[in-house]
């Protein structure tokens, strides 16, 4: 599938889906799923800064499609402060319930990326949230104006080889890992690592992801 023809889920299918899940969310995700996309990534970006000589905590991280706030959670002292946004008003509710989050927006994270001042954030961080999201180029280039230079923009795939974006029966997204990064480059970002790796189990097997993360240039 090409990407352009592969935009997103519709916001109001997202909407919808997460305002019905939001009670149970956490725990189907954790027990049900094995879901360890949180810790991963943290552990990913901490990798991260030991290679680029970023000192944490991070002045200011945004949360894309931050949920009930797991990731959020997980970031802890990483950051001095974190923007949380998400499409469902019933998840925010429940993040904002763990009082991590210094700023909390009802809004599609690419409408929110594009209208966010310049050069606010010095991580940007998505969990378990582009399988919603088809083409990632929109994404990656209000991104990287929302960044700092040199700061990280980190965030978990669901992988395939079979094509750049593939939508597959369960309607979540997955993207090959080689098109990725040349999207991340063609925004003016540059790889700082990709790191094969299963946020969730589906059917008791673990579903093939990835962790990517790379530095806006300077």
């Amino acid at each position: 599938m090409d990407a352009g023809s592969a935009v997103a889920m519709s916001a109001g299918y997202v909407r919808h889906l997460f305002d019905q899940y939001a009670e149970r969310f956490d725990d189907h995700l954790t027990r049900h799923l094995g879901y360890r996309g949180p810790e991963l990534l943290c552990d990913a970006i901490a990798r991260a800064c030991a290679i680029e000589g970023v000192r944490p905590p991070f002045q200011r991280a945004l949360d894309l499609g931050c949920g009930t706030g797991l990731f959020g959670e997980q970031l802890g002292g990483m950051a001095k402060a974190i923007d949380g946004v998400d499409l469902s008003p019933r998840m925010l509710r429940m993040a904002k319930k763990r009082g991590c989050y210094d700023q909390l927006s009802d809004a599609d994270l690419l409408v929110f990326l594009k209208r966010a001042q310049a050069a606010r954030y010095d991580l940007i961080a998505a969990a378990d949230v582009f399988v919603y999201v088809g083409d990632l180029r929109p994404v990656f280039a209000a991104a990287v104006a929302a960044l700092k230079p040199r700061g990280l923009i980190a965030f978990s795939i669901q992988r395939t080889d079979e094509a750049d974006v593939a939508l597959g029966p369960e309607r979540r997204f997955s993207h090959r890992v080689r098109a990725v990064e040349q999207w991340l480059r063609d925004a003016g970002f540059a790889l700082v690592k990709t790191e094969d790796s299963s946020t969730r189990m589906e059917n008791g097997k673990p579903v093939p992801g990835a962790i990517i993360i790379a530095i806006r240039r300077r």
